[in-house]
C-alpha cells in the first residue's frame, strides 16, 4: 500500500504516482522484462544443443541402445523447449 504522502488522488478518486517512483517502476519492470527474454533465449539455446547432440548419437550409432539414447536426448530436449516456451 502506498502511504498518503507518496500519493495524489484528484476528483475522479484515482491514484497518481509520483513522477520518479512511476519511473522506477517502469526501469524494474523493463529489467526483469529482458533478463527473462535473455533467460529463454539461453535456455533454448540449450535445447538446441541437447536436440543436435541427441540427433548426431542416434545417427551415429548403429546399434540400438545408441539410437535409444540419442533418441531419449531428442525427447528430453523438445520436452524442455516446450517447458522453457510455457507450451507444457
Amino acid at each position: 500500500m502506498v502511504p498518503d504522502s507518496e500519493r495524489n488522488v484528484t476528483d475522479g478518486g484515482t491514484v497518481e504516482l509520483e513522477e520518479e517512483r512511476l519511473y522506477r517502476i517502469v526501469r524494474r519492470a523493463v529489467g526483469d522484462a529482458i533478463r527473462a527474454a535473455l533467460g529463454t533465449l539461453v535456455l533454448l539455446g540449450f535445447a538446441l544443443v541437447l536436440i543436435s547432440l541427441g540427433a548426431r548419437i542416434a545417427l551415429a550409432t548403429a546399434e540400438p541402445a545408441g539410437v535409444a539414447f540419442g533418441g531419449f536426448l531428442v525427447v528430453l530436449a523438445l520436452v524442455f523447449a516446450a517447458s522453457v516456451l510455457d507450451l507444457v
